[in-house]
């Protein structure tokens, strides 16, 4: 049977920064498609940095992904792009965020048993997945975001078949990292557009198993679950306009396409000069 998690050839984006895309139907017809966006990047490619959202710009109604690179884009930066990150308080206050959170260097959220799994990132762009816990926090982190389950552990699909604490199919957005001494090593965010109206009956998007199966596809062997459902999203700074810009389609407000929701927590990719 052929692997139907296949992902397009990687596009170039940005000096260590590029693009897959997959659109692929389940095997079973019963089940829904499913639109892929994954963005590899090279972390020994100089100038390559991260930021999540600091806690001086936390705000309890939320900020968009596209709001929040919209504020931190920064002239000496050549590209920007990201997504939505840890679990958050919803619908209010969105400044509670759910998980270990780090930004700069500075502890913006606390460890917390409903989203353990943590990307730890240290000043070098050395990435680790790590359980983190309130008695055990590592030094060193300059930028750290969390999720709930975690999706693959060393080369294998662990996600649960069912997902945790949330209906069966869904958006999902998901963070992986290449196996340990790979060169060159190498960061993947992706995202899964979909959407769950129950009352209508149209409902697509991805399993955790899903989630899995697409970042083994674009190299993980490490990942885990972000938040998602109508927070997942992913957007870019367009080098052109210097506007934020969608690159998946986002269901904010559980209806329209391309709504976008305020979110607690986002982490982007800054690509220096």
């Amino acid at each position: 049977m052929a692997n139907e998690y296949q992902l397009s050839a990687w596009i170039p984006l940005y000096a260590g920064v590029s693009r897959a895309i997959g659109n692929q139907s389940y095997l079973d017809a019963a089940l829904p498609q499913q639109w892929v966006n994954v963005i590899r990047v090279d972390l020994s490619q100089r100038g390559i940095g991260f930021l999540s959202t600091p806690s001086s710009q936390l705000q309890s109604s939320g900020v968009t992904v596209r709001e929040f690179l919209a504020q931190n884009f920064a002239t000496t930066s050549t590209a920007m792009l990201g997504t939505n990150a840890n679990f958050f308080e919803y619908p209010d206050p969105r400044n509670v965020l759910y998980g270990y959170a780090v930004s700069n260097g500075e502890q913006v959220s606390a460890p917390d048993a409903s989203s353990p799994w943590s990307l730890l990132i240290g000043p070098n762009n050395n990435a680790s997945i790590q359980q983190i816990n309130g008695s055990k926090q590592p030094a060193s982190i300059y930028t750290a975001i969390s999720g709930n389950v975690l999706l693959v552990q060393n080369g294998i699909n662990v996600a649960p078949q069912w997902p945790y604490g949330g209906p069966m199919v869904a958006a999902r957005t998901a963070v992986g990292i290449s196996p340990s001494g790979t060169t060159p090593p190498s960061l993947y965010l992706l995202t899964i557009d979909g959407l769950d109206t129950k009352d209508t009956g149209n409902t697509y998007g991805a399993r955790h198993c899903d989630t899995a199966a697409w970042l083994m596809a674009a190299g993980a062997t490490d990942g885990f679950n972000l938040d998602g459902g109508g927070s997942t999203t992913m957007a870019r700074i367009d080098g052109t306009t210097g506007q934020a810009v969608l690159m998946n389609v986002p269901h904010g407000d559980d209806v329209n396409a391309g709504s976008e929701r305020p979110v607690g927590n986002s982490f982007a990719i800054v690509v220096g000069s």
